[in-house]
């Protein structure tokens, strides 16, 4: 697949008036065709890498069962030939499972240090999934926000990660979409960037997940599951 990243020459205009050419860098998106069996098929927008995991990350969040095996990628085509669905949703972990504030503050500034791609062209999304002591496992950058999430939820997987004790991050809104996506994994905590739906706190708070957004310097809103944020203690 071709590179994400690459340099075309335009015109800058400033407000003083006049223009200066300019080499600028722009993200590439490509549409993906994902065959789901034999039957169904899904376009994607998307960066032009790791489709592997982005073929594993949206079976496991639209709950289709299918292994790595049984993945074929031709060009900018996916063929997931043994998909199957997988009914019943899984059960999120109890309220021992938490995460401490000022950790919470520390993982969503480490996530947003590293999204080098969004700075050097202002057009990508970052998603992460991070442990609950703060490592940040994988760390995915893509145009499209959703994209973005399956691919660091496949290549969570690809590594043997335990969603049930891992946390979400993105630097997105948080849509009804992205939130039922990443409930369907059992991951019990995200935060994002920007700010929810009324529809994503609906389904944040019927599935029982932790839903942290607007997050601003040293503030966030919590939406729901405020019983998995351990505070600080006093000295």
């Amino acid at each position: 697949m071709a590179q994400s990243v690459c340099r075309v020459r335009i015109s800058r205009l400033s407000a003083s008036g006049g223009f200066s050419e300019v080499d600028d860098e722009v993200a590439r998106e490509v549409d993906v065709e994902l065959h789901i069996g034999s039957v169904d098929r899904v376009y994607l927008g998307t960066s032009p890498h790791r489709l592997l995991e982005l073929a594993l990350g949206y079976a496991l969040t639209h709950k289709i069962g299918v292994d790595e095996q049984g993945i074929s990628i031709s060009g900018e085509r996916i063929f997931m030939y043994s998909a199957r669905k997988v009914e019943g949703t899984c059960r999120f972990p109890g309220k021992d499972v938490g995460l401490a504030a000022d950790l919470l503050f520390k993982i969503f500034d480490d996530v947003m240090r590293r999204a080098e791609l969004f700075r050097r062209t202002g057009c990508f999304h970052v998603a992460a999934i991070a442990t609950l002591d703060g490592e940040i496992v994988e760390l995915v950058e893509d145009v499209s926000r959703h994209c973005a999430l399956y691919k660091a939820i496949g290549g969570a997987y690809r590594k043997g990660i335990d969603f049930g004790r891992s946390i979400a991050v993105l630097s997105s809104r948080a849509s009804r979409s992205i939130v039922e996506c990443i409930a369907n994994v059992c991951i019990p905590i995200a935060i994002f960037r920007g700010a929810p739906t009324l529809e994503a706190v609906e389904v944040a708070r019927k599935r029982d997940l932790t839903l942290i957004a607007h997050v601003r310097g040293s503030r966030a809103n919590v939406y729901s599951g405020i019983e998995r944020i351990r505070l600080c203690e006093a000295p």
